[in-house]
């Protein structure tokens, strides 16, 4: 088996994105371990990202009605959605 390859999915990826450090991220940048996904997730974390990005970056809340995407920040600490 070879322990310097790992399969990787969309929510870590999302998870190293959100926080303005991790240790997901830290890992992602291992130059000793080379990582695999379908294809779909460079769609998918660009689908997102921009919009969660900006608003982090703005630093006011993130309005969204995609509610798999909402649990899965949730679940990686983020809550600062707009709720009205």
């Amino acid at each position: 088996m070879n322990f310097n390859s790992v399969v990787v999915d969309t929510n870590l990826i999302f998870s190293a994105l959100i926080p303005k450090s991790s240790k997901i991220r830290e890992i992602l940048f291992d130059t000793n371990l080379t990582f695999y996904s379908p294809n779909y997730l460079i769609s998918e974390v660009y689908k997102h990202k921009d919009i969660v990005a900006l608003a982090i970056d703005l630093e006011i809340p993130f309005w969204t009605g995609d509610k798999k995407l909402k649990e899965g920040l949730e679940k990686k600490g983020y809550s600062n959605f707009f709720n009205r």
